[in-house]
């Protein structure tokens, strides 16, 4: 947020993982004068629909937060997978397949991205610490 709202709202929306945001089809019959009242109107309408319909699917994809709810996706699949499958055609060893192998794709993208990030923060903590070192030395 140093370098501005925009910019900070737009390397905010850089962040986000898996996320979409689908903006309704507006339609307004009386007309609008002026370009600036017809953004306003798009922007007031569409942040409307998003914060009403689509914040907590956003919410999901910021940060760590994606790699968390893959982790449960996965958990939950493991055990509704099984279920759903016996209550459809009563082959409960296809439905435990069908979990483990879900489970199994989930649980190691999370990993993988959480394990991703934690060393990328890692490695950018230690360029923070190592740089302010090498400054003092070259005032001595």
């Amino acid at each position: 947020m140093t370098h501005g709202s925009l910019a900070g709202l737009l390397m905010g929306l850089g962040q986000l993982n898996c996320s979409e945001i689908r903006l309704k089809r507006l339609s307004y019959r009386h007309g609008l004068l002026g370009f600036d009242k017809l953004l306003g109107y798009m922007l007031s309408e569409w942040l409307q629909d998003i914060k009403r319909n689509q914040l907590p699917s956003l919410l999901g994809g910021v940060g760590p937060m994606h790699s968390l709810v893959q982790l449960f996706q996965g958990i939950r699949d493991l055990f509704w997978l099984p279920i759903e499958q016996y209550q459809k055609d009563g082959r409960i060893v296809r439905g435990l397949q069908r979990g483990a192998n879900s489970f199994t794709t989930s649980t190691a993208m999370a990993a993988l991205e959480l394990t991703s990030r934690l060393v990328n923060a890692i490695q950018f903590t230690g360029e923070e610490i190592h740089q302010p070192q090498q400054e003092a030395r070259k005032e001595v």
